[in-house]
């Protein structure tokens, strides 16, 4: 029998499920939650940023004891967390949110100190459930600062990371578009799942900001999809690469 090859921390690629590729501006929809939300590959990322060391790729201890009852939680999670899948057209994203989400507008600065707008929509889970907390996207749109869209994931991540203590920090990939992913625990007692990404001439910040003691928050995290101008969830065939998957 032929040996599997062991992998890391999986990233979100081409062969990821097609989901809604079409969806109305601002159309909420019950999306399928349970154990074939996400999938497995999140899950581990999300238990290996909770518990993982990042000395070797899987970490060097990460502690049985704790790593069960994460994945139990997690398993179980889907059936006590109702999420409804979200889209806006004009900011080009799709996401799952505990709630109807509000929009702020807030300024944004560039490291060179070029002044943008940025669209936060945020939504509340009740305190009552099991990921009570804040969920986020915040969407930047550099059309008039497309000289700087190279370095917007890179700056979005320092911001983050003055948050609190990092515990997981590494590359990452959305449908195959270079994204970093971070969890961040802070001085209050919070932990903060992000993923920070640009895509079509914009900077998506997605963010989860949650208590220690619930579990991580990965139907969210992985609900995450880039539209373009049509509407069409944005999935290339390799990383770095500009064909699209149909």
């Amino acid at each position: 029998m032929a040996r599997r090859r062991a992998t890391g921390p999986p990233t979100r690629g081409a062969s990821a499920p097609r989901l809604n590729p079409r969806i109305p501006p601002g159309s909420p929809r019950k999306s399928t939650l349970g154990p074939r939300g996400p999938g497995i590959r999140f899950l581990l990322w999300f238990v290996y940023g909770m518990f993982g060391r990042k000395n070797t790729p899987w970490g060097e201890a990460m502690r049985l004891s704790n790593l069960i009852p994460a994945v139990l939680a997690l398993s179980l999670s889907g059936t006590a967390f109702a999420q409804t899948e979200w889209s806006n057209r004009d900011d080009r994203f799709t996401v799952n949110f505990p709630a109807e989400p509000t929009r702020q507008d807030m300024p944004y600065k560039t490291a060179k100190g070029t002044n943008l707008i940025a669209h936060v929509y945020t939504a509340q889970a009740p305190a009552s459930s099991i990921q009570a907390g804040t969920y986020s996207v915040t969407v930047v749109d550099y059309s008039s600062a497309q000289d700087e869209l190279a370095t917007a994931i890179d700056e979005a991540s320092v911001a983050i990371r003055a948050k609190g203590m990092a515990k997981y920090d590494e590359p990452g990939a959305i449908d195959q578009m270079k994204s970093q992913r971070l969890t961040i625990e802070t001085a209050d007692k919070r932990r903060i799942f992000a993923e920070v990404v640009a895509e079509g001439g914009r900077l998506y910040v997605v963010q989860a900001n949650t208590a220690l003691n619930v579990p991580p928050p990965a139907q969210f995290q992985a609900s995450i999809q880039i539209l373009d101008d049509k509407g069409m969830r944005i999935r290339y065939r390799r990383l770095g690469s500009t064909e699209r998957v149909n």
